[in-house]
């Protein structure tokens, strides 16, 4: 068992951290995150695997377009 204690991020402080809005979070990121633990009307999801899915949203080669 690994002793680590995962950081975990909520929707509020996903879209305080990505500077998106809350239904962003539960159009882009919700579908492709496996939610950690429930805490009452509280879902924690895993910081590194949202940060991962953020990233690849927001890739450089993603939104590259050629302009001729």
């Amino acid at each position: 068992m690994e002793n680590a204690k995962k950081e975990v991020i909520t929707i509020k402080g996903m879209s305080v951290k990505f500077g998106v809005s809350i239904m962003t979070i539960y159009r882009k990121y919700l579908p492709n995150l496996e939610p950690l633990f429930k805490e009452k009307t509280v879902i924690y999801y895993d910081w590194q695997k949202a940060k991962e899915l953020h990233e690849s949203f927001n890739s450089k080669l993603k939104n590259f377009k050629v302009i001729a």
